[in-house]
């Protein structure tokens, strides 16, 4: 976990920031791969990097490398935005899990990891 082994890094190191950034949003992303009819197929987007959505704070040597390389932030970036596609344009049963502001009443939907 680098959050304890290096509490700073994360307010040092803007590129990990923007990766944690997306990795929260992958958190409430899973619930909806998982719950989606599609969900195996989604998964295989991901492959074997699944890990990346299980906790935010915890990296391996090779995600911390691929940060220095400047790797990893296109790939999370890629990843996100393709499953934000499917959840908020192209599947009727994930779009359908969004909510409605309840306090400015827009008819546009929201979700969690917006």
């Amino acid at each position: 976990n680098i959050n304890e082994l290096q509490p700073g890094l994360f307010s040092k190191v803007k590129a990990l920031r923007h990766i944690r950034l997306l990795r929260q949003q992958l958190l409430h992303i899973k619930q909806f791969v998982l719950t989606c009819r599609h969900g195996p197929r989604l998964l295989e987007i991901i492959g074997p990097r699944f890990y990346l959505m299980e906790t935010v704070d915890v990296y391996a040597l090779a995600e911390l490398v691929d940060t220095l390389k400047g790797s990893l932030l296109p790939f999370l970036l890629d990843i996100v935005e393709k499953y934000v596609s499917h959840i908020t344009e192209k599947c009727e049963l994930c779009k359908a899990k969004g909510f409605f502001c309840e306090i400015c009443n827009k008819k546009e939907q929201i979700y969690a990891f917006q």
